[in-house]
């Protein structure tokens, strides 16, 4: 097993752990979608499978949500620090296309030694000039 694989197998089994004492049948049920860099290309595994090269990130994910009857499902997006927000913007387009009720992104380093989760606030609105928009009441 290369360095490369052995780390991100450990970050899987570390938060696979740590959501363990969370882990009750009457309980939301979580997914792990990685999304990880290597060379020019990313690859992508749910829950510790990788996907089939004829297989598409909305198939995988639609399974693993078919095989799962719970209707308060979570899915973890662990998002290498590499990725652009439009690709996590539609990263997360695919996991509400398949159904999950709510989702949560955490993005880790290239050393895979941290994450941060990236949480998305109220939408403001946009000012080209950076002027700050008087709110109606």
């Amino acid at each position: 097993m290369n360095r490369r694989a052995f780390a991100l197998n450990l970050l899987f089994g570390v938060l696979l752990a740590s959501l363990m004492p969370y882990a009750h049948a009457q309980e939301n049920k979580r997914h792990v979608l990685i999304a990880d860099h290597s060379k020019n290309e990313v690859s992508y595994t749910v829950d510790g499978r990788s996907l089939k090269p004829s297989e598409g990130i909305l198939l995988a994910l639609s399974r693993v949500r078919s095989a799962d009857p719970s209707p308060r499902s979570e899915m973890l997006l662990l998002v290498d620090e590499r990725s652009k927000l439009a690709d996590v913007a539609n990263l997360i387009g695919l996991v509400i296309k398949a159904d999950y009720s709510s989702y949560r992104v955490f993005v880790f380093d290239a050393d895979k030694r941290g994450m941060t989760e990236l949480a998305y606030a109220t939408p403001v609105q946009f000012s080209a000039d950076g002027s700050v928009p008087s709110q109606k009441q």
